[in-house]
């Protein structure tokens, strides 16, 4: 079976759903589109080498400030 997205322009990646005690889900309102709606939890690429938690956990920090 060959790969469907093969030569497309993604990277592998990884998603975050920050989950509070009250059992409320973060979403965060997209910054790059003013008159858009668009909303989306923490997500981004994996760098070279980089194992999954430790990409999951650099793109929370890096995407909504949490540590």
């Amino acid at each position: 079976m060959t790969d469907p997205f093969a030569g497309l322009p993604y990277r592998p990646c990884v998603g975050i759903m920050l989950v509070n005690h009250a059992g409320r889900v973060f979403v965060g309102k997209r910054i790059d589109n003013r008159e858009s709606e668009a909303w989306q939890m923490p997500q981004g690429g994996i760098d070279d080498g980089e194992e999954l938690h430790l990409a999951a956990l650099r793109e929370l920090e890096e995407e909504t400030g949490v540590a």
